[in-house]
Parts: structure tokens; C-alpha cells; sequence
């Protein structure tokens, strides 16, 4: 394959994640069979993409051109997995959980499973107006008015904003947030590590994670430190109280 149809197969897969404000979706009419059908015939074309060909410029495009499409291809494969999810499947085939049925079918990491389980459940947000509720890995559950936080790190992964492991980042920071947080704390840690994320990368983002509380509720920052002081005072009593 000549250089010429090399540049076009990758400019062509780049089209499709140029406008990363607009998230993908899969219209009910859509056989998605096919559409992956001919995602891989493409890929087949350029298995061997001879990149010594490419101007430097040109190769560090498609290289980033390359990522980005990778990470919305996982991001539908996320959507697929957050219907399995929801229809119960996993279940049905003798998996004990959605976590289970992936880890064993991809022969993935547990963690890994787990993480692509949370960002699944987040790209199917509530329509807007209604209730939603964010359901957790490990089976926690937060109730919000309108789509519910996390549908916008959803839509970022879909749309191309954010890779896999930022998103994973994002989903880590809401869940270490004090139960009683407010909707409005959580939407503005959602907006700010999101926000982060198109400057840092996955290690710098879980530091930020680790702190955000304290740049976007300071107050609510200050009551978390008061109640992990006051847990390490107990157990510190606890413990002393066990070797008298």
C-alpha cells in the first residue's frame, strides 16, 4: 500500500475524533455487527501501515489520531457492556457479576474489569429531567436530580476528551467523595477533573483526585478532615484500650 492511501485510511479514521465535543452514540437502527465488521476491514488495510514512510509531522498526527479512535472504539465496547450490564446477562450465563462474566470473557485483570465495569455504568446517563442514580462496582449508589454525575465523564470518554484510564481517574475522585457530599460538590469535581484531564496525565490526575475536595468545597474538605481525625482517635483508643 502506497503512502498516499496510508495518509487517507488515518485521516479517515482521525475524522471521526476531530470534534471530540460530540459524544458517540449508537442509533437504535444501527447494526453494529457490521459497523465493527468494517472498523477491522479498514484495520486490515493498514496492518502494515509502513510508518518509516511518514514526514515526522505526519507520523506523530496519526499516531495521536490512532489513540484517539482506539479509545472510542473502547468506549462503544463500554456501551455494549453497560447493555450486558443492565439486561443481566452475566447472571444468565452463570457469571456471579458483570465483573466476573468480562474479567473471565477478555481474560482481563480484575481491576481492570472492574474499572471498565464503572465507566460502563457511566455512559448510560438518565434522560434529563429524571432521576438518576450512579451504581457503583462494589454496589454503592448515589441519587441525583437530572442526568446523573458521571453521564459528563461518560460522554467525554465517548466523545473522545478523555482516554480510558483518565476516565477511570474521574469515576476514583467522585467515589472518594464524603457520602455526604452535595450533588453540586460532586458535578464540580466531576467539571474539574475533566477539565484537568486535557492538561495531565492519569498519575497527576489521582493526585489531584486525592484533593480536589479541598479546591472545590473547602468546607466540606475541612469536615472530611474531621472525621477521619476523629475515626484515627478512636481506633487509637481502641487499640490502647486492647493491650491494657
Amino acid at each position: 500500500m502506497d503512502k498516499q492511501k496510508i495518509a487517507v485510511l488515518v485521516s479517515a479514521a482521525a475524522s471521526s475524533v476531530r470534534d471530540m465535543s460530540q459524544p458517540m452514540t449508537i442509533a437504535p437502527d444501527t447494526d453494529v455487527a457490521s459497523v465493527l465488521q468494517q472498523v477491522n476491514r479498514v484495520l486490515d488495510q493498514v496492518a502494515d501501515p509502513r510508518a518509516w514512510r511518514l514526514p515526522d509531522e505526519q507520523l506523530a498526527e496519526q499516531t495521536q489520531a490512532a489513540y484517539r479512535t482506539a479509545t472510542r472504539v473502547h468506549a462503544l465496547g463500554l456501551r455494549l457492556l453497560a447493555e450486558v450490564d443492565a439486561r443481566g446477562v452475566p447472571e444468565r450465563v452463570g457469571a456471579s457479576s458483570t465483573q466476573v462474566w468480562l474479567k473471565h470473557t477478555q481474560r482481563m485483570r480484575p481491576e481492570t474489569a472492574k474499572r471498565d465495569v464503572q465507566l460502563a455504568r457511566l455512559l448510560v446517563p438518565a434522560p434529563a429531567g429524571d432521576t438518576g442514580v450512579v451504581v457503583w462496582a462494589d454496589g454503592d449508589a448515589t441519587m441525583t436530580e437530572g442526568p446523573p454525575v458521571g453521564a459528563a465523564t461518560g460522554l467525554a470518554l465517548a466523545g473522545g476528551r478523555l482516554g480510558v484510564e483518565q476516565a477511570a481517574c474521574v469515576v476514583r475522585a467522585l467515589h472518594e467523595l464524603p457520602e455526604d457530599a452535595s450533588e453540586q460538590t460532586r458535578r464540580a469535581v466531576e467539571d474539574t477533573m475533566i477539565e484537568q484531564a486535557a492538561h495531565h496525565d492519569p498519575v497527576v490526575l489521582t493526585r489531584l483526585g486525592h484533593r480536589i475536595l479541598e479546591y472545590v468545597d473547602p468546607d466540606a474538605a475541612d469536615r472530611q478532615l474531621a472525621d477521619r481525625l476523629a475515626r484515627e482517635e478512636r481506633e487509637a483508643r481502641r487499640k490502647r484500650s486492647a493491650t491494657r
